[in-house]
């Protein structure tokens, strides 16, 4: 697994080459890498879903890539490691959204003109919303692991708080 791991993490290092070069607009880029992330889970047969916040956010990306993983965490985690390796500072944020109490997307510095802007992969556009709830940012979820687990205990209470479950 390690082997083909190392080979699918060259593989998004590539792609991110090559997008960076097709689409030098951030927010162009940004949607780029989103599309290529889900056609390529798409594509994988039995494709494994994580079946909870701590394995979206905590899959090595090159894993959760080869094993066709999608949910806000793993898109994240995807798309952080390819900006971060074409060269934009990025961040992880941990939030909520309208339809989930633990949600995840994207905070990029653009280095034109030295602004942050958010891009939710989870949504077609990367647009994030007005109902998006920002709780924390960070440069890797470990740095905040510890409140993840803690809210992976609490799900349910916090869903229905939210009248979503």
């Amino acid at each position: 697994m390690e082997e083909c791991s190392a080979e699918k993490q060259e593989s998004l290092y590539e792609e991110a080459d090559r997008l960076k070069k097709e689409y030098p607009n951030l927010d162009d880029l940004v949607v780029a890498i989103g599309i290529f992330i889900h056609q390529h889970s798409r594509s994988i047969p039995n494709r494994k879903q994580p079946k909870n916040i701590i394995e979206s956010r905590f899959t090595p990306t090159a894993e959760a890539f080869e094993k066709g993983m999608i949910s806000c965490g793993v898109l994240s985690n995807i798309s952080a490691e390819m900006l971060r390796h074409v060269g934009y500072k990025v961040m992880l944020v941990h939030g909520e959204c309208e339809k989930s109490v633990d949600h995840a997307w994207i905070s990029v510095l653009n280095p034109e003109t030295n602004t942050w802007k958010e891009y939710d992969l989870s949504r077609e556009d990367g647009n994030i919303l007005d109902t998006h709830v920002k709780k924390q940012e960070v440069f890797s979820w470990d740095d905040i692991k510890d409140q993840i687990i803690d809210d992976h205990k609490t799900l349910g209470v916090r869903q229905r708080r939210k009248g979503i479950k």
